[in-house]
């Protein structure tokens, strides 16, 4: 029997030979025709088994969140009105380095607050005042004890000894009260502040922004947010038994039905010891490097966990089983221009490949590509 069908793509000979198998094929359920134009015109592509690891993996959704050490708000300590710094304020996405300043906020004080702060600050006023007088007569002090002390030190031979020692002591405690008098002017401080500097507490990148030039904002509100978005966390929700089934050195592949093309790595972090009481389920965590950005906080993925040990097994990708009354089917390429549509019985999977137990002999080449339209052929 030959069947034409039409596809824009032409891999048939892609780094295949059409000889005869490598070794006996299976006994097979149906068998068919297809000519090699055919093939092109579909984009058929076959890959030849061979044994390999396959270690089985549950699929489930997972919720991606950022790591507690790389998320951080910036929230109004006090009330008051925003004001944009040199450039204005960071934008949605932006870049920000630790320390750089987001904004500042000027606190909005009530008539009694104000009279408070003002009372505050006169008296820091008055001591540092009193602090600065003390350093400078003290300052005066010094220079004159050491210049004294330079003087009888020059007359040593002429004076007595002990007026040169008593000199020199003299300095020395001028020395000290100058020190102390330093201190003080430190210890009475700027007085209180009125304006408040919002910095960034870590390097990442904005991904809340609610900042507006003269805005009010009450005490607490949140204005930027701020994530090292360089790797995240994904959140999962797992049965008792996937729990159980995770070891130290588990791994999981995360992929999003979103976009297709996504697909990362990601290495266990912690598995919760409770179980929850409603849902019966087990927190997991793991991580994954999102160095491309492509993951957002919040979003959900789908995630492969693989748990359980690795076993050998013929193995195919996933893309080669197909179903045919709820039976597991694979399209084998038995010659140049013929097919037959074989049942295995499959074993572990993870994400892209699925073990054989069944059905299959090493070297034979199935149907990765165009395997439904031959199937669709066979029927």
């Amino acid at each position: 029997m030959s069947v034409l069908l039409v596809a824009p793509h032409s891999l048939a000979h892609g780094g295949e030979d059409h000889g005869p198998p490598a070794a006996r094929p299976a006994p097979t359920s149906d068998s068919l025709t297809m000519p090699i134009e055919t093939q092109f015109m579909i984009g058929l592509r076959t890959v030849r088994i061979r044994r390999g690891v396959v270690a089985e993996s549950t699929g489930i959704s997972g919720h991606v969140r950022a790591r507690p050490d790389g998320d951080a708000r910036v929230a109004a300590p006090v009330a008051g009105r925003l004001v944009p710094p040199p450039g204005g304020f960071p934008i949605l996405g932006a870049r920000v380095r630790r320390g750089q300043l987001l904004g500042r906020l000027e606190q909005t004080l009530g008539a009694s607050e104000a009279a408070s702060v003002a009372a505050a600050n006169q008296q820091v006023i008055f001591a540092r005042n009193g602090a600065q007088q003390r350093l400078q007569a003290a300052a005066a002090r010094l220079l004159l004890a050491r210049q004294n002390a330079v003087r009888l030190q020059g007359l040593q031979g002429v004076v007595a000894a002990r007026d040169i020692a008593a000199a020199q002591t003299e300095a020395q405690v001028a020395q000290t009260e100058v020190e102390q008098a330093r201190r003080d002017v430190n210890a009475a401080g700027p007085g209180a502040a009125l304006v408040v500097e919002l910095r960034a507490p870590l390097d990442g990148t904005i991904v809340v922004a609610s900042a507006s030039a003269g805005s009010q904002i009450a005490q607490g509100t949140e204005v930027f947010r701020v994530a090292d978005l360089s790797r995240l966390w994904i959140d999962l929700q797992l049965s008792e038994s996937q729990a159980a089934s995770l070891g130290p050195a588990s791994t999981a592949v995360i992929t999003s039905q979103l976009d297709s093309t996504l697909r990362l790595d990601g290495r266990r972090v912690a598995v919760g010891a409770l179980v929850d009481e409603q849902t019966r389920t087990v927190q997991a965590i793991f991580e994954v490097d999102n160095a491309g950005e492509r993951l957002r906080i919040g979003s959900m993925v789908d995630v492969a966990v693989q748990g359980a040990a690795a076993v050998e097994v013929l193995a195919v990708p996933q893309a080669a089983i197909l179903e045919r009354e709820g039976v597991p089917v694979v399209v084998v390429k038995t010659g140049p221009e013929t097919f037959a549509v074989r049942g295995v019985r499959v074993g572990p999977r993870n994400a892209s490949m699925v073990g054989v137990l069944s059905g299959l002999e090493p070297g034979e080449r199935v149907v990765v590509e165009g395997a439904s339209s031959v199937l669709l052929a066979a029927q």
